[in-house]
């Protein structure tokens, strides 16, 4: 849902693509860019965990940090490795260097609660989920959130794939904003 500013309503919002190439990270970095603009402290955090991702939201603002991120905290331990941005209004966690599709699998099995309430108490959090394409995990954490916003191309999108991703969250229980 979307107030009257046109702004999402919920405080985790997930942002996900029907196929690749949707440029569904530029639209989590811009969701994000927008919430700190307007003084609201965010955490942008990148969970498209899939191998040779690249340009995930943090590189497309410039201010991905290359310490370890979401990948080695679910794979391997590490800690939780988020940097501050804009005066600490914005909270970032990258995707991390994803080799393979334990990242994915280890978020699907732990989901997203214990994550968001570790990385940063901050008041709105948007996620960069993987496309919806085939990944039943990306249902699996819009689902765990507030509200998802589907990105679409226009032009490349059928009509009626986009009517059969919506219906698919909304069996789902998911809010689409």
């Amino acid at each position: 849902d979307m107030d009257a500013d046109g702004e999402t309503t919920g405080k985790q919002t997930g942002v996900v693509a029907l196929v690749e190439g949707s440029a569904h990270p530029g639209m989590a970095s811009n969701l994000a860019l927008t919430r700190v603009m307007k003084g609201q402290a965010t955490l942008l955090l990148d969970a498209d965990l899939r191998p040779d991702v690249s340009n995930g939201p943090g590189e497309i603002l410039g201010l991905d940090h290359g310490k370890s991120g979401l990948y080695e905290y679910l794979v391997d331990g590490s800690d939780i490795s988020t940097s501050d941005h804009f005066d600490g209004r914005l909270r970032l966690l990258p995707a991390g260097a994803v080799g393979d599709n334990r990242g994915l699998m280890e978020l699907g099995a732990t989901g997203l609660e214990d994550l968001l309430s570790e990385s940063g108490g901050q008041r709105f959090a948007v996620v960069n989920l993987p496309p919806l394409e085939d990944l039943e995990v990306t249902l699996e954490l819009a689902a765990q959130l507030d509200s998802a916003m589907l990105v679409a191309s226009a032009g490349n999108t059928r009509r009626a794939d986009l009517k059969a991703a919506v219906a698919r969250m909304k069996r789902r229980g998911i809010e689409i904003s």
